[in-house]
């Protein structure tokens, strides 16, 4: 440097200083700038905490208010309080948003908050308003009160925000201790600056004289020394031996050196192989050292080559020996594709052989490729389980016989799945498996890395190998399945010549035998023909029978809908103005008179209700019944039965318990018509025999000992329906019988109690065309139990095979009762 320019440059350090010194004061004044923002915004924390906490008080004192008063106006601080403060608590979390502690605290306050609001706040107002209305009571006021579950969490609020409060106390003090620490040392700074200014102004002048004799960095003659002892090669010697530290050209002289002997340590290095080590460039200009570092380049780039290969020829051996130990096709096909994932770093992986290689057939025949192996793969449904030549990827790749990249993959196209996360892979590569010009397999991996040459030649190398493999292991699969077929054979054979030895002494035993019966047979043959012509004869008269029973069932019919059309009509009127006696709005009636219009109407309606019931039995008999199956609501059934027979229980003075198993579905595919009319027989049947007691409807699941008759029910998808009653009981030798039309247990009951019989015996038709079954339990004295069985979904195919058989086999069943039938209509 020149001597001018070590002048300016003194004048130019002193300006710099200057401006350090300046910095310096105005970074401080910045701090304190800050501290007092800090101070601000600290205290505006503050502020927010106090309002918060003034806010909750508020509120607890207005919820006091109307607990102890009633009145609403007290809940205008409560109501008002609870918008302003989860609004306050989010500002005062915002403005300490720096601080994690301070916002956990406030969290846990907000979460406090709500915990009073659930189980306090809105609990207890909730209650004092049921006071109000006259639900409940005021000691059920002061009960809850006295517990303290809301003062506890109030005070534990309170606590929380004082050391929140304390906390931002602490931290006020601290900024404004900071605040006055940065005015000292802005103090300082000034003075101090301006002392070193000063000095280092007075000192420069003697620095600068020094600095010329440095730029030398010694004696002339010496550096000359240096210089021809460097030009002469000497790169490993010290050049100044009695320089400490050598500077100017001495340094520039010493560096050379040092730069020669740095290229000829890499180069030693070079020459053993070592290329390990970076060579630095000097400069753009170091000829040298990049041609030092073009042939270390150079170098390892060949040692690099050398190693894939030696590599390559180990990991191909290695999967050429461990995939000729698998025994098995699976297992070879299994291994190979883990293996090429692995050594691929392949995320995803799937293996397809042709189906006819692995049937063991020869050539290209087969269009098929089925799924033989995968890896990683979380579900393989979402994977074809065949795929068809030329369909897809893979199979264009076994069509073509040539290998498919694809890269930059969808979002959507797959996800490679492990338990730390999930992703999408970048690059997909498929090979085809080739025997003798045959693809015999493809496999397709999936990563999130681009495939290196070194590993599609390992894939290449490899795959030509497992083609190998696997057609030796489908032909030897199919040798061995060809070699248990012949044994298996051959021991039929050997077990049918043994069968057949036996079986010819036997048939030789039977034919004599044969022939004996022959002449027995002709024998009787005469007979059989006498007796065919007489059971043709009585053929007849059963079918004319028949007919004639079937014209009298459909006389029956006519004549009850007939009989149904001409009562109603008469009975209907009765019944109107049976109910118009029994109103007498014009009270012109007697006790006596209005007693025997009651009498008429409820006799009136005792008949209609048989009429229906002979009706209803007539349909199901004739099979003229309609089923219309559909989703019905159990629990709206319950429900509307529920509130249909409440009165009557209440009338008669019985409990009346409803028990709805939660396991159930929802909804049951049967007719809801036909399922409230049964459910309706069999509980007024209970209310009809209980004179005190209970009457219970439990809805659930069949028991494990419960057998059905039918044979389409299964317990595990069947519900089950149960009246239990503590009525009159039923005798065990009677319970079948109440099935019957027209029959009751006992002629008292039927006196005692009436009705015509026809509940039951419709109820249980009624249930084989929905595909149930009616089931009875019962002790004389102890009261009944009557279960109806319905599967969850109806068969409707089952359920109308019912509907048209068995109608015909009740009515023949009427028919062969006929004359009781008609005595008791």
């Amino acid at each position: 440097m020149k001597f001018k320019y070590q002048i300016a440059s003194g004048v130019l350090i002193v300006l710099i200083l200057m401006g350090i010194v300046s910095s310096l004061a105005y970074r401080n004044i910045q701090v304190m700038q800050s501290s007092a923002d800090w101070v601000s915004h600290t205290e505006e924390v503050m502020s927010s905490i106090n309002k918060a906490t003034k806010l909750l008080i508020d509120m607890e004192t207005g919820q006091r208010g109307f607990l102890i008063t009633g009145s609403e106006k007290f809940l205008e601080p409560y109501n008002s309080g609870q918008r302003q403060f989860e609004t306050t608590i989010n500002s005062v979390m915002w403005l300490v948003s720096d601080n994690p502690v301070q916002v956990h605290r406030l969290e846990r306050i907000r979460e406090r908050y709500r915990r009073w609001i659930q189980v306090a706040g809105e609990a207890e107002i909730q209650l004092r308003r049921d006071v109000t209305s006259g639900k409940s009571k005021m000691d059920d006021v002061r009960d809850i009160v006295e517990s303290e579950r809301g003062k506890l969490i109030i005070d534990d609020i309170r606590d929380r925000f004082r050391v929140i409060s304390e906390t931002e106390q602490s931290l006020i003090i601290g900024r404004r201790l900071a605040a006055a620490d940065a005015a000292t040392q802005s103090q300082r700074f000034l003075v101090w600056g301006t002392l070193i200014t000063f000095l280092v102004a007075i000192g420069w002048s003697g620095y600068s004289m020094l600095l010329l004799s440095r730029q030398v960095g010694g004696e002339p003659g010496q550096i000359e020394r240096a210089a021809r002892r460097l030009a002469s090669g000497r790169v490993n010697i010290s050049l100044f031996d009695d320089i400490e530290s050598p500077t100017g050209i001495a340094a520039s002289i010493q560096a050379i050196a040092e730069n020669h002997r740095y290229l000829s340590e890499q180069a030693d290095n070079i020459t053993s192989g070592d290329y390990s080590v970076d060579i630095k460039l000097r400069s753009k200009n170091d000829v040298l050292g990049r041609s030092l570092l073009t042939m270390q380049k150079t170098l390892r780039e060949l040692k690099n080559e050398t190693d894939e290969q030696v590599w390559l020829n180990r990991e191909v051996a290695s999967f050429s020996a461990q995939m000729q130990k698998q025994s098995s096709l699976k297992d070879l096909a299994q291994s190979a594709l883990t293996q090429f994932a692995t050594l691929t770093r392949a995320g995803h992986g799937l293996l397809y052989l042709r189906k006819t290689t692995v049937e063991g057939k020869e050539g290209k025949e087969g269009n098929e490729f089925v799924r033989f192996a995968s890896f990683a793969t979380t579900d393989n449904s979402h994977f074809p389980e065949q795929i068809m030549l030329g369909e897809g990827i893979i199979g264009q790749c076994a069509l073509d016989g040539q290998s498919i990249a694809l890269t930059d993959l969808p979002a959507s196209y797959l996800r490679i799945l492990s338990g730390l996360g999930e992703s999408v892979p970048q690059h997909l590569l498929v090979f085809p498996i080739l025997f003798e010009g045959a693809t015999v397999g493809v496999v397709e991996l999936a990563s999130f890395r681009e495939f290196s040459r070194i590993q599609i030649e390992f894939l290449e190398r490899s795959l030509s190998i497992l083609s190998v493999l696997v057609k030796a292991a489908a032909d030897r699969q199919k040798t061995e399945s060809l070699l248990e077929g012949s044994r298996e054979l051959a021991q039929k054979i050997q077990a049918q010549s043994k069968t057949l030895a036996s079986t010819n002494e036997l048939l030789e035993k039977r034919s004599q035998q044969l022939k004996d019966l022959n002449q027995n047979l002709t024998k009787q043959a005469e007979v059989l023909k006498v007796q065919k012509r007489k059971l043709l004869t009585a053929k007849g008269i059963v079918d004319m029978k028949a007919e004639q029973l079937e014209k009298a069932s459909n006389h029956k019919t006519d004549f009850l809908a007939s009989m149904s059309h001409e009562l109603r009509t008469p009975l209907t009127s009765l019944l109107i103005c049976a109910q118009t006696l029994t109103d007498d709005k014009d009270k012109t009636l007697t006790e006596d008179q209005i007693y025997a219009a009651k009498t008429i109407s409820e006799a009136s309606n005792s008949l209609d209700s048989i009429i229906n019931d002979i009706l209803d039995l007539s349909k199901v008999e004739a099979g003229k019944v309609t089923i219309e199956f559909e989703k019905v609501s159990i629990s709206d059934t319950i429900k509307k039965l529920t509130r249909q027979f409440e009165p009557v229980a209440e009338k008669q003075g019985l409990e009346f318990p409803v028990v709805e198993n939660e396991s159930l579905p929802e909804y049951v595919t049967t007719d809801a018509l036909r399922l409230e009319q049964i459910l309706r027989n069999l509980l007024s049947n209970a209310f009809k025999f209980t004179q005190s007691g209970s009457v219970t409807l439990q809805v659930g699941t069949p028991g494990a000992d419960v057998t059905f008759s039918n044979s389409l029910l299964n317990s595990e998808k069947t519900i089950a329906f149960s009246v239990t009653d503590t009525g009159i009981g039923i005798a065990e030798e009677k319970q079948q019988l109440v099935f019957e039309a027209y029959i009751q247990a006992t002629l008292s009951t039927s006196k005692k109690y009436g009705g015509t019989g026809l509940g039951l015996s419709i109820s249980t038709r009624l249930a084989e065309l929905l595909g149930g079954e009616i089931q009875v339990e019962s002790k004389l004295g102890h009261g009944s139990s009557f279960t109806l069985y319905l599967p969850y979904e109806s068969d409707r195919r089952s359920a109308g095979r019912d509907v048209r058989e068995k109608p015909r086999d009740h009515a023949a069943r009427r028919r062969l009762k006929g004359t009781s039938m008609t005595t008791t209509l």
